[in-house]
């Protein structure tokens, strides 16, 4: 290094500098004495270039949405962050809210160079049958980005692995509907090896005292599709609603032990059905008009009643004898259980001596007619002996009735 004179000039050449304070020259003459000056000032003006990085992080997508996902199951997405600015970006943290939603690298620094990209995984776990909705949030250089995130998690079905038992029912409960007290129905219950590998049933069993359940002999296998019909029956002993559960246990893999619900109602049997029978009911069996003179009219009635549960056709009315006749009716006549109507008899006699008659009443029947024969010894006496409930009412003196 060769020395410099004290009474030297040095020529300095400097770089454009736009810091304000100093002029703008291509080249400089110093003394040697102001050199630690002009150091000084070249440190200063080396500092003037700062950048600062002002551009967020972009998020590509700016949002996720992982739809429908069964209760227990996972589901991932990717996030893109990118740096669009001059310097590096550091995230100094991550996280979600909501703990159904994960972030992976979770809580981690990762550092972004100018114009760099970074990748970050977003899990889906939903616990229960709802809607989830969130928001991630990066937080950069004091800056917070913010990413939705949504999710609805689903019942599970449960599947049966590959190559192993399973039972499908033809129905999850039987109704027997009402059943008379000390009576018996009966519903079939199918069984239906649905899956890969044959099913075993091991034990069937009716629980509820009117229940029962005609089970085979068990344990029995079912090759895959194979069907098996199980009768269950019902028999109450008491009226009022039952309920009951037919449990079956077996080698299914999803469903080891499965319940069918019974149901069925106890009825009183209801009374036998009440015969309706008509009844004719006379207020009199025998009628008597005394002394009558010849060429006069002797009157009297009696009064016919039905007394039957059913009504009473009066189909005609016959008088026999001598001098004796009953009135006019509307024929055929109805009468109503309860019902009831006089029926006019006179006795109009043409010479003198005993007489006797008889008033037959007709309506269909069953049995054959009774017909009672009857006498008088006075003059103008009429008896009507017995009026039959079931054919008639005689006139004269009463004999007795021979079937």
């Amino acid at each position: 290094m060769q020395d410099v004179p004290s009474n030297a000039a040095s020529r300095l050449h400097f770089p454009h500098c736009c810091c304000s304070g100093f002029s703008r020259r291509s080249s400089i003459s110093f003394p040697a004495v102001w050199m630690a000056f002009l150091l000084l000032a070249i440190v200063h003006l080396a500092g003037c270039g700062v950048t600062y990085n002002t551009v967020p992080l972009t998020v590509n997508p700016g949002s996720l949405s992982f739809g429908t996902v069964p209760v227990g199951q996972t589901q991932s997405q990717a996030i893109t962050l990118q740096n669009l600015g001059l310097n590096s970006v550091t995230l100094s943290g991550m996280q979600v809210a909501d703990p159904a939603f994960a972030i992976s690298p979770a809580q981690t620094t990762t550092t972004i160079p100018a114009g760099g990209t970074a990748s970050l995984k977003v899990t889906f776990t939903p616990t229960a049958v709802k809607t989830y909705s969130s928001q991630v949030v990066v937080t950069s250089g004091g800056q917070n980005t913010n990413i939705s995130v949504s999710g609805t998690g689903q019942q599970s079905t449960p599947q049966a692995p590959s190559g192993s038992a399973a039972l499908q029912l033809s129905a999850p409960a039987l109704q027997f509907g009402n059943v008379p007290i000390g009576g018996e129905a009966q519903q079939s219950l199918t069984m239906t090896s649905s899956g890969t590998a044959p099913l075993t049933i091991n034990s069937l069993s009716a629980q509820g005292g009117a229940f029962s359940a005609q089970s085979p002999a068990l344990p029995v296998t079912l090759q895959p599709g194979q069907t098996l019909t199980l009768p269950v029956k019902f028999g109450p002993k008491a009226s009022g609603g039952e309920t009951g559960q037919l449990v079956i246990a077996s080698n299914a893999a999803a469903t080891p032990s499965v319940t069918v619900n019974l149901i069925g109602n106890g009825a009183a049997t209801p009374p036998p059905p009440v015969t309706e029978t008509p009844a004719l009911t006379l207020s009199s069996t025998a009628v008597s008009f005394g002394s009558v003179a010849v060429g006069s009219q002797g009157s009297n009635s009696v009064t016919l009643t039905s007394s039957g549960t059913a009504a009473v056709v009066l189909q005609s009315v016959a008088v026999s004898g001598t001098g004796f006749s009953a009135g006019q009716l509307h024929l055929p006549l109805t009468l109503a259980p309860g019902q009831q109507i006089a029926l006019p008899l006179s006795f109009t006699p043409a010479s003198g001596g005993a007489q006797q008659g008889l008033v037959d009443l007709h309506r269909p029947a069953r049995r054959p007619r009774r017909v009672l024969r009857v006498g008088a010894r006075a003059a103008g006496t009429l008896d009507a002996g017995r009026l039959a409930r079931r054919r008639g009412a005689h006139l004269g003196r009463r004999r007795r009735d021979h079937d």
